[in-house]
This record gives C-alpha cells, structure tokens and sequence, in this order.
C-alpha cells in the first residue's frame, strides 16, 4: 500500500494515465468497460465515471458471469449496484466454461473476449484494467513459453479489437497505487478465491515467482515492464522491416518470390514470413516456420508441397510460395449455359462471370448469343491459332503457370461445342 503522505499524488498519476489514453481516442463511440467486480476494474470504472464535462462520450460496463464459483451471482448483483451508484449503463452475460483442451484459464478468457465483442459496437472502446504488475506476469509467462520479440512486447497500452480498439490505460500504474486509490475513495470490490490458486500458471506467477523476485530486485514489475516496453518498439521495427523486405519479395498477389526470398538473411526471411502468415491471424511458432522452410521453401523444383496451418494453407508451385484458404472439399461443379446478355453466377466458387470480359476479346460473340460453361475433364484441346492448330489445355495451363489446385476451377467457356476461353486468362490472339 502506498504510505497516506502520498496518496494525493498517487489519485492525481491515475487520473493523469487515464487522461493520456483518453487523449490518444479518436471518434470513439462508447467507453465499454469490462467490469469483474476486482479492485482493478472497480477502480478504472470509477475513474471513468469523475471525467469531465468535456468528456462526452457515453460509458457502458459489461460484466461477465462465468458461473464458475457459488457466488457469481452475487459478485454480478455486486457490479449491478456499483454501477447503479455511479449512474453507469450496466449490462451483464452469462457464459459456459467447457475447459476441454485448453486449461481453465485459456478458455475462460476466450469466452470472456468472445462475450464483451458481442457488446461492442463500431467506433467503440474497450476498457480493461491490466497494470503494471499483470505486464510483468505476462512477461515471464511468454518468456517460459519461448517467446519471441512479440511476446515479451507483453500487452500493448492500445490495439485494435473488433470494429473498435482495445485500451489499457492502467498499464503503467502499480498494483499498489490502485490499492490507495480504492481505499481512499472507500470503494468495496469482489475477491475471487480462485486467484489465489496457484495450479493456475498465472497464480503461481504472481503468488510465487514474483515475489522472490522482488526481494532480490525490488523494481522486478518495473524493469519487466520497461522490457516490455523496448521488446513493443523492437517489434514495431521488425514490422517496418518485414514491409520492406514484403515489397521486395511479393508479387502482385502477395505470393512470395523464391529467388528474391534467397537473397534475404535467414533471419530476415523468418521475419518477413511471420509477418506475411501474421495478416491473416496466423501466428506461427519457430518449429511451424522451419517446417514451411524445409518443406515448402527448399522442397524440390518440381515439387508442389501443401502445408497446413490453421484455417489456411501454405502451397509451392515453381518459384512462388501461396497462401491460400483451406478448403475442406471440393464443391460439385456443373456446366451452365450463359446468355451473354446478363451475367453468370457461379456459386459454387463466389464467382461472377461478367459478359464484357468475354464480349471484349472474342469478336465472333455478341450480345444475343450464348455460350457454355464447363468445367475440367481432362484431354481438352483448342485452337491455338488461325491455322486451327491444337493444342493440349493441360500443356497451356503449364506453360501460363496456372498452379494444378486451381485449373479444375477456372471455368471453360464453350461456343458451338470448341473451348474458346479459360476464364481470366487468353487462350488466343482473337
């Protein structure tokens, strides 16, 4: 607890925090408070509710009942009173804990996130209470899991979440300092048993590691927090980086280039890698990127690897690594009769077939005519040239480079029963 001679400036630094992260909102629509019932995010709700006048924007707490202790009830009727106090909107969800594969604390906390993002609204912010110590706890957690530089970042101060943001204006503040502040403004909050149970990781961590840390450096919470803070800006750096080096190695349809991928340091190509799989929620471990590299990256010239990580897929088709969506099967595809009039809609593949495509590369078609769409058999052949030459489908999508996955896709647009046209590319100088 912090001694009472200091308490003035400890309520004036929480007030100060908070008005620095308030500073840094733009257009935000509501303040959305995640609201347990524990000293942290009592505090915050309180703070929240002394903003001045010119702070106009409406705030909104959201208490999640997790339904995990006999008394969840009433720690919920506990924040519906609090907030009533505080003439605070209050809303409050209920959620089931299946722990199934992921641990208590895991799935507990996705649900939490899941609950309080059905609440949020575009344009809002939501509030939690982390501090300083929580960074600290989050730090050496990802320090034991092997963390890279992203993970020992910790929390950042804001992110986006949602349509919104996700702010932390407590971060920088001491366990302590919100302690004097609830206990000078004579607050009452909630303490749940189960955090004092140290089979929990975090528990153990905060009950156990930290304090012996703390007697032999008594700043512990401190410096891991600044290390947070230098590990943040380091991140922010390989960012600028992977953007650079992204440029340098992607093509229009950012599959990555094999030869100007070689020509990156080791280190710069994990990094960009992680970046690329990164923009699609893919966050892959060390172990996961030497697979892409050994199976992917260095598989053979003529091989066409497929790699699975999460909801996408990782494939190598000549001297380009794709990233694609992962389809679980193959849609039954049918042929179409397509008046060129109006266009075609093939929902199997979320495609729309426009007729100007067509109309504008082969003249011998009009705008009353009809055509047919078919797809992949195998053994197509069509005119490659005036002369009426043949040629194999199967060579020409491997001479234009089409990748194997994708040619018993492409729609094969008939006319008077002759393959005219694959769809998206020319088959000849009509």
């Amino acid at each position: 607890m912090v001694d009472s001679k200091d308490k003035p400036a400890v309520l004036a630094l929480l007030t100060k925090q908070l008005y620095q992260s308030l500073d840094t909102l733009n257009n935000v629509s509501r303040y959305v408070i995640a609201l347990s019932g524990g000293i942290d995010s009592v505090v915050l709700t309180h703070l929240l509710s002394t903003l001045p006048a010119h702070y106009s924007t409406p705030i909104i707490a959201v208490h999640i009942n997790h339904g995990l202790d006999k008394d969840a009830d009433r720690w919920q009727a506990h924040c519906a009173d609090f907030c009533q106090d505080l003439n605070i909107e209050f809303i409050t969800d209920a959620v089931l804990v299946n722990n199934a594969g992921k641990g208590l604390e895991a799935a507990a906390r996705e649900l939490r996130y899941a609950a309080l993002a059905r609440h949020l609204e575009p344009g809002d912010a939501l509030f939690t209470a982390h501090h300083q110590q929580d960074q600290a706890e989050t730090v050496l957690l990802n320090l034991f899991r092997g963390a890279g530089v992203d993970g020992l970042a910790g929390m950042p101060m804001q992110k986006a979440f949602q349509a919104g943001l996700h702010v932390r204006p407590l971060l920088n503040v001491s366990k302590a300092e919100i302690e004097s502040y609830a206990e000078h403004h004579q607050l009452t909050w909630i303490t749940d048993p189960s955090n004092r149970d140290v089979a929990f990781t975090r528990n153990y961590v905060r009950h156990s590691l930290l304090p012996n840390l703390r007697q032999r450096w008594n700043q512990a919470d401190q410096v891991l927090s600044r290390t947070a803070q230098n590990m943040g800006q380091a991140s922010e750096l390989l960012k600028d980086l992977a953007l650079l080096d992204l440029a340098f190695v992607a093509d229009d349809q950012q599959r990555i280039k094999l030869d100007e991928f070689s020509d990156l340091s080791v280190a710069r190509q994990r990094n960009v890698l992680r970046y690329w799989l990164g923009r699609q929620q893919l966050i892959p471990s060390s172990a996961q990127l030497d697979v892409v590299t050994d199976q992917c990256i260095n598989a053979a010239a003529d091989a066409t690897p497929v790699l699975e990580l999460g909801d996408h897929e990782i494939r190598r088709y000549r001297d380009r690594l794709y990233l694609l969506l992962r389809r679980e099967s193959s849609p039954a595809l049918q042929s179409y009769r397509w008046n060129l009039k109006e266009s075609l809609e093939l929902p199997e593949l979320d495609l729309l077939l426009d007729p100007e495509w067509l109309l504008s590369r082969y003249s011998e078609l009009s705008d009353d005519g009809e055509v047919e769409v078919r797809f992949r058999q195998g053994g197509e052949k069509f005119k490659a040239d005036v002369q009426g030459l043949k040629k194999s489908l199967k060579n020409y999508f491997q001479e234009a480079g089409v990748p194997p996955w994708e040619r018993d896709r492409l729609p094969l647009i008939y006319n008077n029963d002759e393959l005219i046209a694959v769809w998206g590319y020319s088959l000849s100088n009509h």
